[in-house]
Protein backbone atom coordinates (compact mmCIF):
# COMPACT_ATOMS: atom_id res chain seq x y z
CA UNK A 1 0.00 0.00 0.00
CA UNK A 2 1.06 3.85 0.02
CA UNK A 3 1.82 5.65 2.88
CA UNK A 4 2.07 9.70 3.09
CA UNK A 5 3.24 11.42 5.84
CA UNK A 6 4.05 15.09 6.57
CA UNK A 7 7.75 15.69 7.19
CA UNK A 8 9.62 18.49 7.97
CA UNK A 9 12.47 19.94 5.76
CA UNK A 10 14.72 23.03 6.40
CA UNK A 11 11.32 24.45 8.32
CA UNK A 12 9.01 23.66 5.39
CA UNK A 13 6.34 20.68 6.03
CA UNK A 14 6.12 19.14 3.05
CA UNK A 15 3.84 16.00 1.75
CA UNK A 16 6.04 12.74 1.15
CA UNK A 17 5.46 9.33 -0.56
CA UNK A 18 6.35 6.43 0.99
CA UNK A 19 6.15 3.27 -1.12
CA UNK A 20 5.50 -0.17 1.25
CA UNK A 21 5.74 -3.72 -0.25
CA UNK A 22 3.17 -5.58 1.56
CA UNK A 23 3.34 -9.36 1.88
CA UNK A 24 0.95 -11.71 -0.13
CA UNK A 25 -2.17 -11.33 0.50
CA UNK A 26 -2.61 -7.42 0.62
CA UNK A 27 -3.50 -5.36 -2.22
CA UNK A 28 -0.26 -3.61 -3.98
CA UNK A 29 -0.24 -0.56 -5.71
CA UNK A 30 -1.48 -0.88 -9.38
CA UNK A 31 -0.53 0.63 -13.25
CA UNK A 32 -4.00 1.69 -14.97
CA UNK A 33 -3.35 2.10 -18.80
CA UNK A 34 -6.58 2.73 -20.83
CA UNK A 35 -6.29 1.22 -24.29
CA UNK A 36 -9.40 3.05 -26.02
CA UNK A 37 -8.68 4.83 -29.10
CA UNK A 38 -11.68 7.31 -28.85
CA UNK A 39 -11.15 10.71 -29.92
CA UNK A 40 -12.78 12.43 -26.52
CA UNK A 41 -12.07 9.36 -24.32
CA UNK A 42 -9.37 10.05 -21.21
CA UNK A 43 -6.42 7.82 -21.04
CA UNK A 44 -4.55 7.02 -17.57
CA UNK A 45 -1.73 5.40 -16.43
CA UNK A 46 0.41 5.31 -13.01
CA UNK A 47 -0.28 5.05 -9.28
CA UNK A 48 -3.50 3.16 -9.37
CA UNK A 49 -4.52 2.46 -5.81
CA UNK A 50 -7.49 4.19 -5.10
CA UNK A 51 -8.78 4.13 -8.79
CA UNK A 52 -7.39 7.49 -9.89
CA UNK A 53 -5.96 6.38 -13.13
CA UNK A 54 -9.05 4.33 -14.10
CA UNK A 55 -10.30 6.35 -17.41
CA UNK A 56 -14.19 6.97 -17.28
CA UNK A 57 -16.10 5.55 -19.97
CA UNK A 58 -17.16 7.76 -22.66
CA UNK A 59 -15.40 10.16 -25.43
CA UNK A 60 -16.91 13.71 -25.02
CA UNK A 61 -13.99 15.06 -22.53
CA UNK A 62 -12.87 18.27 -22.92
CA UNK A 63 -10.34 18.83 -19.79
CA UNK A 64 -8.86 16.79 -17.17
CA UNK A 65 -7.43 17.36 -13.60
CA UNK A 66 -5.06 15.16 -11.21
CA UNK A 67 -5.79 15.45 -7.49
CA UNK A 68 -3.11 13.91 -5.42
CA UNK A 69 -4.94 10.30 -5.06
CA UNK A 70 -8.58 11.52 -7.00
CA UNK A 71 -8.75 12.85 -10.50
CA UNK A 72 -11.34 15.04 -12.03
CA UNK A 73 -13.03 15.53 -15.95
CA UNK A 74 -14.92 17.98 -17.73
CA UNK A 75 -17.63 16.99 -20.55
CA UNK A 76 -18.56 18.94 -23.38
CA UNK A 77 -22.09 19.57 -21.78
CA UNK A 78 -20.26 21.35 -18.93
CA UNK A 79 -21.00 18.15 -16.63
CA UNK A 80 -18.13 16.92 -14.36
CA UNK A 81 -17.11 13.75 -13.28
CA UNK A 82 -14.74 12.84 -10.30
CA UNK A 83 -13.23 9.56 -9.23
CA UNK A 84 -10.38 7.95 -7.05
CA UNK A 85 -9.50 8.37 -3.37
CA UNK A 86 -12.93 10.28 -1.47
CA UNK A 87 -13.32 8.26 2.32
CA UNK A 88 -12.14 10.81 4.00
CA UNK A 89 -12.50 14.85 2.67
CA UNK A 90 -15.63 14.01 0.03
CA UNK A 91 -13.05 15.43 -3.05
CA UNK A 92 -15.03 13.26 -5.54
CA UNK A 93 -18.30 14.69 -4.39
CA UNK A 94 -19.34 17.34 -7.19
CA UNK A 95 -21.65 19.53 -6.53
CA UNK A 96 -25.52 18.05 -7.48
CA UNK A 97 -27.17 17.88 -10.65
CA UNK A 98 -27.81 21.43 -11.59
CA UNK A 99 -24.76 22.74 -11.86
CA UNK A 100 -22.42 23.07 -15.28
CA UNK A 101 -18.82 24.37 -15.39
CA UNK A 102 -16.12 25.50 -17.29
CA UNK A 103 -13.26 24.87 -15.79
CA UNK A 104 -11.61 22.44 -13.18
CA UNK A 105 -8.44 21.73 -10.81
CA UNK A 106 -7.84 18.77 -9.18
CA UNK A 107 -6.38 19.46 -5.07
CA UNK A 108 -4.65 17.70 -3.12
CA UNK A 109 -7.43 16.57 -0.91
CA UNK A 110 -10.41 19.02 -2.67
CA UNK A 111 -11.40 19.90 -5.73
CA UNK A 112 -11.86 23.49 -7.54
CA UNK A 113 -14.16 24.32 -10.38
CA UNK A 114 -15.95 27.23 -12.12
CA UNK A 115 -19.15 27.24 -12.70
CA UNK A 116 -20.55 28.56 -16.70
CA UNK A 117 -22.14 31.56 -14.89
CA UNK A 118 -18.44 32.49 -13.94
CA UNK A 119 -19.14 31.91 -9.79
CA UNK A 120 -16.65 29.33 -8.24
CA UNK A 121 -17.29 26.27 -6.52
CA UNK A 122 -15.18 24.07 -4.28
CA UNK A 123 -15.68 20.94 -2.40
CA UNK A 124 -13.06 18.34 -0.43
CA UNK A 125 -11.08 19.41 2.62
CA UNK A 126 -11.36 22.64 4.18
CA UNK A 127 -8.19 22.58 6.54
CA UNK A 128 -7.01 26.12 5.14
CA UNK A 129 -10.34 27.26 3.86
CA UNK A 130 -9.36 26.30 1.02
CA UNK A 131 -13.02 25.18 -0.30
CA UNK A 132 -14.17 29.10 1.17
CA UNK A 133 -14.43 30.22 -2.67
CA UNK A 134 -14.67 34.32 -3.14
CA UNK A 135 -17.92 35.73 -4.30
CA UNK A 136 -18.20 37.10 -7.82
CA UNK A 137 -18.98 35.48 -11.70
CA UNK A 138 -16.67 36.98 -13.61
CA UNK A 139 -13.57 34.36 -12.96
CA UNK A 140 -12.14 33.02 -16.15
CA UNK A 141 -9.15 30.90 -14.44
CA UNK A 142 -8.57 28.59 -11.51
CA UNK A 143 -5.72 26.88 -10.20
CA UNK A 144 -5.11 24.49 -6.63
CA UNK A 145 -2.03 23.36 -4.89
CA UNK A 146 -1.48 21.24 -2.02
CA UNK A 147 -3.47 24.03 0.63
CA UNK A 148 -4.28 26.90 -1.68
CA UNK A 149 -6.18 28.45 -4.62
CA UNK A 150 -5.50 31.02 -7.43
CA UNK A 151 -8.07 32.39 -9.38
CA UNK A 152 -8.41 35.15 -12.33
CA UNK A 153 -10.84 37.44 -13.18
CA UNK A 154 -12.15 38.30 -16.39
CA UNK A 155 -9.83 41.67 -15.66
CA UNK A 156 -7.16 40.02 -15.33
CA UNK A 157 -7.11 40.44 -11.44
CA UNK A 158 -6.22 37.79 -9.91
CA UNK A 159 -7.50 36.42 -6.14
CA UNK A 160 -6.03 33.52 -3.83
CA UNK A 161 -7.07 32.06 -0.77
CA UNK A 162 -6.48 29.30 1.61
CA UNK A 163 -3.04 28.11 3.30
CA UNK A 164 -0.80 31.32 3.01
CA UNK A 165 1.99 29.70 5.66
CA UNK A 166 4.62 30.74 2.77
CA UNK A 167 3.31 33.24 1.11
CA UNK A 168 1.66 31.30 -1.25
CA UNK A 169 -1.67 33.16 -1.43
CA UNK A 170 0.09 36.82 -1.48
CA UNK A 171 0.30 37.62 -5.07
CA UNK A 172 1.98 40.97 -5.96
CA UNK A 173 0.08 43.91 -6.18
CA UNK A 174 -0.66 45.46 -9.34
CA UNK A 175 -0.17 43.03 -11.60
CA UNK A 176 -2.55 41.46 -14.77
CA UNK A 177 -2.19 37.80 -15.01
CA UNK A 178 -3.01 35.50 -18.25
CA UNK A 179 -2.35 32.26 -16.74
CA UNK A 180 -1.42 31.19 -13.02
CA UNK A 181 -0.79 27.72 -11.33
CA UNK A 182 -0.28 26.46 -7.92
CA UNK A 183 2.29 24.30 -6.51
CA UNK A 184 2.91 22.36 -3.33
CA UNK A 185 3.67 26.05 -0.99
CA UNK A 186 4.28 28.28 -4.32
CA UNK A 187 2.77 29.73 -6.59
CA UNK A 188 3.83 31.23 -10.62
CA UNK A 189 2.25 32.83 -12.88
CA UNK A 190 2.31 34.79 -16.71
CA UNK A 191 1.76 38.19 -16.54
CA UNK A 192 -0.49 40.03 -18.75
CA UNK A 193 3.11 41.53 -20.40
CA UNK A 194 4.29 37.59 -21.04
CA UNK A 195 6.74 38.16 -18.13
CA UNK A 196 6.59 35.35 -15.32
CA UNK A 197 6.30 35.98 -11.74
CA UNK A 198 6.77 33.84 -8.81
CA UNK A 199 5.74 33.99 -4.87
CA UNK A 200 5.74 31.71 -1.88
CA UNK A 201 8.10 29.48 -0.40
CA UNK A 202 11.29 29.28 -2.59
CA UNK A 203 13.23 26.25 -0.65
CA UNK A 204 14.41 24.67 -3.83
CA UNK A 205 14.42 28.04 -6.13
CA UNK A 206 11.00 27.73 -7.39
CA UNK A 207 10.34 31.19 -7.08
CA UNK A 208 13.66 32.18 -9.07
CA UNK A 209 11.57 33.04 -12.77
CA UNK A 210 13.58 33.66 -16.01
CA UNK A 211 13.45 36.51 -17.77
CA UNK A 212 11.80 37.86 -20.43
CA UNK A 213 8.66 38.57 -21.59
CA UNK A 214 7.77 35.56 -24.36
CA UNK A 215 5.71 33.19 -22.37
CA UNK A 216 2.14 31.60 -22.98
CA UNK A 217 1.63 29.13 -20.09
CA UNK A 218 3.14 27.91 -16.79
CA UNK A 219 2.86 24.96 -14.49
CA UNK A 220 3.69 24.37 -10.72
CA UNK A 221 4.70 20.80 -9.52
CA UNK A 222 5.37 20.24 -5.74
CA UNK A 223 8.51 22.29 -5.73
CA UNK A 224 9.53 22.83 -9.41
CA UNK A 225 8.06 25.03 -12.45
CA UNK A 226 7.66 24.59 -16.47
CA UNK A 227 6.55 27.25 -18.62
CA UNK A 228 5.80 27.54 -22.43
CA UNK A 229 7.17 30.14 -24.58
CA UNK A 230 5.92 31.69 -27.28
CA UNK A 231 8.33 29.93 -29.55
CA UNK A 232 7.09 26.84 -28.43
CA UNK A 233 10.37 26.06 -26.52
CA UNK A 234 10.23 24.80 -22.77
CA UNK A 235 12.37 26.06 -19.80
CA UNK A 236 11.69 24.98 -16.31
CA UNK A 237 13.79 25.85 -12.94
CA UNK A 238 13.41 24.82 -8.92
CA UNK A 239 14.19 21.41 -7.49
CA UNK A 240 15.57 18.46 -9.68
CA UNK A 241 16.73 15.69 -7.84
CA UNK A 242 14.76 13.79 -10.39
CA UNK A 243 15.41 15.45 -14.02
CA UNK A 244 11.80 17.12 -13.80
CA UNK A 245 13.47 20.12 -15.04
CA UNK A 246 15.23 18.65 -17.86
CA UNK A 247 13.14 19.92 -20.41
CA UNK A 248 13.84 18.33 -23.71
CA UNK A 249 14.66 20.12 -26.93
CA UNK A 250 12.44 21.56 -29.21
CA UNK A 251 10.13 23.96 -30.28
CA UNK A 252 7.24 22.11 -31.51
CA UNK A 253 5.73 22.14 -27.65
CA UNK A 254 1.76 23.73 -27.08
CA UNK A 255 0.58 22.32 -23.43
CA UNK A 256 2.28 21.64 -20.44
CA UNK A 257 1.50 19.90 -17.08
CA UNK A 258 3.60 19.67 -13.58
CA UNK A 259 3.20 16.53 -11.62
CA UNK A 260 4.53 16.43 -8.14
CA UNK A 261 8.22 15.60 -9.43
CA UNK A 262 7.55 14.95 -13.19
CA UNK A 263 6.60 17.00 -16.00
CA UNK A 264 4.58 16.97 -18.97
CA UNK A 265 4.52 18.44 -22.43
CA UNK A 266 2.33 18.19 -25.57
CA UNK A 267 3.85 18.42 -28.98
CA UNK A 268 1.57 20.17 -32.03
CA UNK A 269 1.29 16.85 -33.79
CA UNK A 270 -0.37 15.79 -30.02
CA UNK A 271 2.08 13.25 -29.59
CA UNK A 272 3.25 13.73 -25.66
CA UNK A 273 6.41 13.81 -23.80
CA UNK A 274 7.09 12.98 -19.83
CA UNK A 275 10.34 13.10 -18.02
CA UNK A 276 10.99 13.32 -14.18
CA UNK A 277 10.04 10.42 -11.22
CA UNK A 278 8.65 7.70 -12.75
CA UNK A 279 8.20 5.03 -9.97
CA UNK A 280 4.70 4.28 -11.24
CA UNK A 281 4.80 4.70 -15.07
CA UNK A 282 3.17 8.33 -14.86
CA UNK A 283 5.51 9.52 -17.30
CA UNK A 284 4.95 6.09 -19.66
CA UNK A 285 1.70 7.95 -21.55
CA UNK A 286 1.06 5.36 -24.62
CA UNK A 287 3.51 6.24 -27.49
CA UNK A 288 0.74 5.04 -29.95
CA UNK A 289 -1.85 7.89 -29.57
CA UNK A 290 -2.48 11.59 -29.94
CA UNK A 291 -3.76 13.39 -27.04
CA UNK A 292 -5.56 17.24 -27.11
CA UNK A 293 -5.08 18.22 -23.15
CA UNK A 294 -2.68 16.42 -20.69
CA UNK A 295 -3.00 16.65 -16.32
CA UNK A 296 -0.45 15.48 -14.06
CA UNK A 297 -0.63 14.64 -10.38
CA UNK A 298 1.56 14.01 -7.44
CA UNK A 299 1.80 10.20 -9.05
CA UNK A 300 -0.13 9.47 -12.08
CA UNK A 301 -1.77 10.81 -15.22
CA UNK A 302 -4.74 11.70 -17.55
CA UNK A 303 -4.61 12.66 -20.74
CA UNK A 304 -7.54 13.17 -23.45
CA UNK A 305 -7.19 11.16 -27.01
CA UNK A 306 -7.32 13.40 -29.91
Amino acid sequence: MKVSKRVKINSVSVLASIVILISAGLVVPGVCHAETASAGAISGTGYNYFGEANAPAGSDFTAVSCGYYHSMALKSDGTVISWGYNKDYGQCNVPPAGNTFKAIAAAEFFSLAIKTDGTLAAWGRNQHGQCNVPAGNDFMAITAGWGHCIAIKSDGSAVAWGNNEFGECSIPAGNKFKAVAAGGYHSAAVKSDGSLAAWGSNLSGECNVPAGNDFTAVAAGDFHCLALKKDGSLVAWGMNNDGQCNVPAGKDFTAIAAGGYYSIALRKDGSAVAWGFNNNKQCDLPTDKKFTAVAAGEEHTLAIIK
